[in-house]
């Protein structure tokens, strides 16, 4: 707006212009008003465009981020379905499946190599490619068998990593009758420890003796007595004076048989598809001090199993496939022969047995307060 057409326009304004000069300026005042309601008209469309353009840009961008998040959730809930099914498969297929297979192979590598010690209540439990184990470590000292350690198993399909926590003995448990022979070893030991501890305590004695013996044999010599054996070694031919240097860990079977080749039942847990065996342990039925045919098969039974599942015993008991093969091999050929055992009971009653012939040394492991049978 030029300043000719201000001043025309204050003029008509004040009425001063003619009445041609006024039509004019009226015709240039309808003009402008044209003009301004065109921009409007069109500035507002443009802002207009301009809002829903951001609107859609906006929706666009959360639409994208569900997309993305809802593709990322069904690709891990997929992957999830899959290493279930798999997880399933691996330890739940067979006769009898990994579920069952692999605790039982470490309950016997247990049983059979650890002296006076078992697995008691345990559970496994399956997911996603791992299986867990965990059970109690127990041990008998007089009448009451108590927990000393625990046992953590993890394994990842057929991979294992077992773990036992327990306090173990720094002493060789057992020697055999050929190292005995100079009877240096029977006197010592009862009167370092086992004379010295008060009436009213329960032991643990580790007992070599100066012969070999059948299970029946040894179980009949035991019938009668104030004790209870607990674990017996077996002879699986060492080489004796290899073993004088570093000794042979000990292999054998519980008294009480730990049950292993009963049923176990497999349940599915609750929440989904993951599954688990549970067991509290238990023992078949035998004769008190007999039945040694049946303990015997049961013996060889478990050694067949660990040797099976050797990738897994080999650990827990201090032999490869081959060693423990070839201690098969000789307890069958020359059958189940007895050269030491654990036994536990009243103090008193224990050192009763120092002046058995048979009983060549002693070694005594933990003692108890008394909790024996009334």
């Amino acid at each position: 707006m030029d300043e000719e057409f201000k001043t025309k326009l204050a003029a008509y304004e004040r009425g001063e212009l003619s009445d041609e000069e006024a039509e004019e300026v009226e015709k240039d005042l309808e003009r402008l008003e044209a003009y301004q309601s065109y921009f409007d008209e069109t500035m507002g469309e443009e802002s207009k465009a301009s809002v829903d353009t951001k609107h859609f840009v906006r929706r666009g961008k959360w639409k994208a981020r569900f997309q993305n998040a809802a593709t990322v959730i069904g690709i891990l809930l997929a992957g999830g379905l899959v290493i279930t099914v798999i997880t399933m498969l691996f330890y739940g297929l067979g006769e009898e499946s990994k579920m069952e297979a692999y605790p039982k192979a470490i309950k016997a590598a247990v049983a059979t190599t650890k002296p006076n010690l078992e697995v008691g209540s345990s559970g496994a439990n399956a997911a996603f490619l791992h299986m867990n184990f965990n059970g109690e470590l127990v041990k008998r000292v007089g009448a009451e068998r108590e927990q000393v350690g625990e046992l953590n198993g993890d394994f990842l399909l057929n991979m294992p990593n077992i773990k036992l926590d327990y306090e173990e003995s720094d002493f060789v448990p057992f020697w055999y009758p050929e190292q005995l022979e100079d009877g240096e070893l029977k006197e010592d030991q009862w009167e370092r420890r086992l004379e010295q501890l008060p009436e009213g305590t329960v032991s643990e004695l580790y007992i070599s003796f100066s012969d070999y013996f059948s299970t029946d044999a040894l179980l009949s010599m035991l019938k009668d007595r104030d004790l209870m054996p607990a674990w017996f070694a077996v002879d699986t031919g060492p080489d004796l004076e290899e073993r004088e240097i570093t000794p042979k860990p000990p292999i054998g079977f519980p008294y009480i048989s730990p049950g292993l080749f009963m049923e176990t039942e497999v349940t599915k847990k609750s929440g989904g598809f993951f599954f688990g065996v549970e067991s509290g342990g238990g023992s078949y039925s035998v004769e008190s001090y007999g039945d040694g045919k049946k303990r015997n098969e049961d013996f060889l039974n478990m050694l067949h199993f660990m040797n099976k599942y050797d990738g897994i015993t080999e650990d827990i008991a201090s032999r490869t496939k081959e060693d423990l093969s070839g201690d098969i091999a000789y307890i069958e050929e020359n059958g189940v022969r007895i050269y030491g055992m654990v036994v536990t009971g009243p103090t008193k009653a224990l050192l009763e047995l120092k002046d058995e012939e048979w009983v060549g040394s002693a070694l005594v492991g933990e003692v108890r307060l008394w909790n024996w049978f009334d």
